[in-house]
């Protein structure tokens, strides 16, 4: 019998390791993921870019989303394109539990390893030639101070009865504060997902468009949200 495609479920991974879409009313096979090396190879560069998260959905789960399978994606391409050469590549740092494929040293083996793979997967804007935008921009970090240790009066004891300095003219005297500071960097990669190596357009000095010299259909990323062992 005919398996049929959830509604929850709109891609859906065949035993044979076709992931199919229903487009215009006929099923299409997407891409192919090889269950025993892990690799996830799309028909086309469009489908690689519109149905990567709905891909890594049908693949690391079942049961309509409800249970992880157990299936990782280890690596990723396009049918006919040149892939990344990982033979000479170490093994990737283990991802923290909570950060995924965001983890400092995830993203810089990446970068440095699979360039292919991490603008496809971070979402980095490409200009006309199809290099990676850079701009110069600004990341706000934000530290919290807990002194509730300190007793009672928390941080009223701090700087003559004034607090912490947390701004311009600004103190903080209850027990947990919040501490903002800005870090100015030239020539960053900008992508829609932020990490240690990529900024997003709203951390751009002066406003980014992607419009203006950056291809807008952007290799799409597998999103931190997806499921362990695509994220």
């Amino acid at each position: 019998m005919k398996e049929k495609l959830s509604t929850a479920e709109p891609i859906a991974l065949r035993k044979n390791g076709d992931l199919v879409l229903e487009i215009d009313g006929k099923e299409e096979v997407i891409a192919h993921y090889d269950r025993r090396t892990g690799d996830l190879e799309y028909a086309t560069t469009a489908f690689s870019k519109a149905h990567a998260r709905g891909c890594a959905f049908a693949i690391g789960t079942i049961n309509k989303g409800k249970t992880v399978s157990g299936l990782v994606i280890k690596t990723v391409g396009v049918k006919g394109e040149a892939r990344d050469d990982l033979s000479k590549a170490p093994p990737m740092p283990k991802k923290d539990p909570h950060l995924g494929d965001q983890t400092d040293a995830v993203v810089k083996w990446y970068f440095a390893w699979s360039p292919k793979e991490a603008i496809r997967r971070y979402q980095v804007y490409l200009d006309a030639d199809g290099n990676m935008v850079r701009r110069n921009v600004r990341r706000k970090w934000v530290e919290f101070i807990d002194d509730r240790a300190d007793g009672l009066y928390g941080l009223e004891d701090k700087n003559e009865g004034k607090g912490i300095q947390i701004g311009k003219g600004k103190f903080e005297k209850s027990a947990v504060a919040e501490m903002k500071s800005f870090e100015f960097l030239d020539n960053q990669i900008i992508a829609r997902r932020a990490t240690c190596m990529t900024f997003h357009p709203n951390e751009v000095v002066g406003g980014f468009d992607a419009s203006d010299d950056s291809d807008e259909q952007a290799a799409v990323a597998l999103q931190e949200q997806e499921v362990e062992g695509d994220s």
